[in-house]
């Protein structure tokens, strides 16, 4: 066997032992999280990055059925921003807490209704994530909640979802307008936050304490001076505005949609691959938009970073888990995307289809249809696919992207509290066993060293 060959296996199976030896140590954690009031011994702070992933320690278990499953404090994985100036340190986002389906597709089950969506400030220690600061997402009317929006003044589907929340009991939750639901983080240069969420979909400004200043939506009824373009109404449910990052010269915001609009209806966003990048100036509402392609129908977008004032990492996946016998995943991917050569499709006069070509909508157009009427798409080239970067890699949603360094990324991913809908779906739930590991699916942060710098 020659030297390098001999090398490259000792490499190879040295990773294999550090798999290994980090899992096991993720279960031992796990296992110390699950004791509510355990604290785990004090860690230095590691520095270089763990060359594969960390777990998030001491989360704690905030419901349990009747059957013992245990619904931990998790939903970290909506998205992750590097601390500026804190080397090791990350905002991570929750959603809007833990929910499962109910029998009736209209009906969602709120396990902990009381939830309150936050940030959480997370710092490396060892082998595992500290939490250290955690900020609670605050209303004007009080704590936010998880909870759907009720139609705005009164007028049937402005702002509301259509989704009925129910409790662990059956019984109808009253629509909460202090709900939201978070899915992308953005951090200004004066320390406050900006949240995206799907909800509306809205842009919501908070200040560093969790307060909400400002509130962007489509809808002049439910928003404050600046209004997003209204044809961003027209989100799928749970499929609104998923990532947000500020363009790199800190001026505009850049937000990204998890999928088409149902524009001008639900049959046309479901058959559509074109999904929507906007680029706002929360100063003056000033704002362009652009048609990023989506890989095929069934895949989402779950996050975007910037590296450039017109260039992003954007984080796109299938629903999918690997090792399901199955249906096993096949996408989770991370682009390079480029806006410098696309056209802006915003509609001057605001209309709620939005920018029209020969009577269609862009969610209805296909690719040569675009390619007729001289509209361009953001470019997009594949950075990481995460399936090959980590061979054992086990969750479905890695949802979460941030910027290290030119040279370094970080993935989390969205554990759904360790828990799934009970099949079919009757309002119950089960432990979220990931087929790969064999174990409950918790969060992760996977650090990636790319082969070439980013940044420009």
């Amino acid at each position: 066997m020659s030297g390098a060959n001999s090398n490259n296996l000792h490499t190879s199976d040295m990773r294999a032992v550090r798999r290994k030896i980090n899992l096991l140590l993720f279960v031992i954690l796990l296992c110390q999280a699950c004791q509510e009031g355990t604290e785990l011994p004090p860690l230095e702070p590691q520095y270089p990055y763990p060359e594969e992933f960390v777990s998030l320690s001491g989360q704690e278990v905030i419901a349990r059925n009747r059957k013992g499953t245990g619904v931990f404090n998790g939903g970290f994985g909506s998205s992750i921003v590097a601390v500026p100036g804190e080397e090791g340190a990350f905002y991570l986002l929750t959603d809007r807490g833990p929910v499962v389906d109910a029998a009736n597709p209209d009906e969602k089950v709120f396990i902990a209704k009381r939830f309150n969506p936050h940030i959480a400030k997370y710092k490396l220690a060892g082998d595992s994530m500290r939490m250290s600061l955690r900020i609670s997402l605050n209303m004007p009317a009080g704590e936010a909640s998880g909870i759907p929006n009720p139609p705005v003044n009164d007028v049937p589907g402005l702002g509301a979802t259509g989704e009925i929340a129910l409790d662990t009991l059956g019984r109808v939750i009253e629509p909460d307008p202090n709900g939201i639901d978070p899915e992308g983080l953005a951090v200004a240069r004066d320390g406050t936050f900006w949240v995206s969420e799907e909800y509306g979909p809205s842009l919501l400004h908070f200040s560093g304490g969790g307060q909400l200043l400002e509130k962007l939506t489509p809808f002049e009824a439910d928003s404050d001076a600046i209004l997003l373009p209204r044809v961003f109404a027209r989100r799928q449910a749970g499929r609104g505005l998923e990532g947000l990052t500020f363009t790199t010269d800190g001026k505009r915001l850049a937000a990204i949609m998890q999928a088409p609009l149902n524009n001008p209806n639900a049959a046309a966003g479901a058959g559509s691959q074109n999904t929507r990048i906007l680029l706002i100036d929360p100063e003056t509402g000033e704002s362009v938009q652009y048609i990023y392609p989506m890989l095929n129908d069934g895949t989402l977008v779950c996050d975007i970073r910037a590296i450039s004032n017109t260039s992003f990492l954007v984080l796109e996946r299938d629903d999918k888990l690997p090792g399901d016998p199955a249906d096993p995943a096949r996408y989770k991917h991370i682009y390079l995307v480029d806006i410098s050569e696309a056209s802006d499709i915003s509609d001057p006069e605001n209309g709620e289809a939005g920018k029209l070509v020969n009577g269609k909508t862009m969610e209805e157009l296909s690719e040569a249809e675009l390619a007729s009427a001289g509209i361009k798409t953001v470019s997009k080239e594949l950075l990481v696919d995460l399936l090959k970067e980590f061979p054992d890699y086990p969750h479905d949603k890695p949802e979460g992207l941030a910027l290290i360094s030119s040279r370094k990324i970080a993935v989390i991913n969205d554990d759904d509290y360790g828990i799934r809908s009970q099949a079919p779906a009757d309002g119950s739930y089960v432990p979220k066993i990931l087929p790969l590991s064999e174990t409950i699916d918790r969060t992760m942060i996977y650090f990636i060293e790319l082969p070439s710098p980013i940044l420009p």
